[in-house]
């Protein structure tokens, strides 16, 4: 049982209290009052007679501290922890999601204000939720769940480290977009000509590949011609976003611009090396995706970006066109279902951003795609 006890020659008093080993110990407590030496000693024995966990020691520290000194034992604020994580997951995640966890923490740190300077054991549901909705109000509710995913995996690293006794962003679910319009809309096969008429030789095989294929716009401006086979007449690709693996049958207009090309080429060549070099120079795909968009201005079926800075940067919510290079995917898909091709054969043909429905459609018949391919009209007349 724990007590207190005072030399005769001593202003402090001495806490006792039973060791891990079943021995009676003492511990100055450097404190003059008995009240406070009592409650030492309770956390003294409280500490020896459990099997300490980092959180528990953690726990036991703080509270002795604070008996002792009257303020609460500095540890590891927000803002450290969560700029520490981030350094650290430079080398364990790609460039891309890096970039992700690092936009979030920072949007994140910014929500919270003084309270980021707090340890991070103060961080509670109520944060998080408060959060989540700005990142929606402002972005959209895609990038808040995606924002909360972040913030839940950062979280659970600081559970890890017993840092927190559990991660208040486990109980904080994802927010529904059943009720937000679509923006983006199929092309018109007009639209498409149109495009093809202003486009230079790169942008036409980029179109035709994504108007045959569906596939995103990364996909087929990295893809080299070790994963084209002109004998064979098939499209080999990994994509980038779901890790998924495709042959692909090549429509009769895509085969033909592939044949086009003179150029000596090796295996290890991309088709579109202009393209390619742009996303292997940043990293992103957004310089393609943004030279697209002025061919889509040139075309006039969108408005030129205004120049003018809004101040507001990444933290305010984009506006989103109708069309992008994305649309391609659509139209592939739209046109495919209007042919009456079966449900299982367009997505098995153009995929799923979810690897787990794609898996489903992984065995159907390559009879069945290039049937498919074949219902898609010829836009290169």
């Amino acid at each position: 049982m724990a007590s207190i006890w005072k030399h005769p020659d001593s202003k402090y008093w001495t806490a006792c209290f039973t060791g891990p080993d079943g021995r009676r110990m003492k511990r100055s407590t450097k404190t003059t009052s008995p009240r406070a030496a009592e409650r030492l000693a309770f956390k003294y024995e409280e500490a020896a007679r459990k099997k300490l966990t980092k959180k528990t020691a953690r726990r036991i520290i703080g509270d002795i501290y604070e008996i002792a000194s009257g303020e609460k034992l500095p540890g590891e604020s927000t803002r450290k922890f969560f700029e520490l994580w981030v350094a650290q997951s430079k080398t364990r995640v790609k460039g891309g999601t890096w970039r992700k966890y690092n936009d979030e923490a920072k949007r994140f740190l910014a929500s919270l204000g003084e309270k980021a300077e707090r340890d991070i054991s103060t961080v509670n549901r109520a944060d998080i939720l408060a959060f989540q909705t700005g990142v929606a109000s402002r972005l959209s509710v895609g990038t808040a769940n995606l924002a909360l995913k972040i913030i839940r995996i950062a979280l659970g690293e600081a559970n890890k480290q017993g840092l927190i006794d559990f991660n208040p962003a486990t109980n904080v679910g994802v927010l529904s977009d059943k009720n937000v319009e679509p923006v983006r809309r199929p092309f018109t096969l007009p639209e498409i000509k149109k495009l093809l008429k202003i486009a230079d030789k790169e942008w036409i095989g980029m179109i035709l590949f994504g108007f045959y294929t569906g596939q995103r716009l990364q996909d087929i401006a990295t893809t080299t011609w070790k994963a084209v086979d002109l004998k064979t007449q098939r499209w080999t690709l990994t994509t980038i976003k779901t890790h998924q693996n495709k042959i692909l049958p090549l429509a009769v207009p895509l085969l033909k611009y592939l044949r086009s090309l003179k150029s000596a080429h090796g295996p290890k060549t991309h088709v579109f090396p202009i393209l390619a070099a742009s996303v292997k120079k940043t990293g992103r795909v957004a310089q393609v995706s943004n030279a697209f968009h002025d061919l889509l201005v040139e075309t006039k079926m969108l408005p030129p970006r205004s120049k003018q800075k809004t101040g507001k940067g990444r933290s305010e919510r984009r506006k989103l066109n109708e069309l992008s290079f994305h649309c391609l995917r659509h139209t592939n898909n739209s046109l495919l279902k209007k042919a009456g091709v079966p449900e299982s054969v367009v997505m098995a043909f153009v995929g799923h951003d979810s690897p787990e429905i794609s898996k489903q459609y992984t065995h159907v018949e390559e009879e069945s795609l290039v049937r498919a391919v074949k219902a898609l009209p010829d836009i290169s007349k």
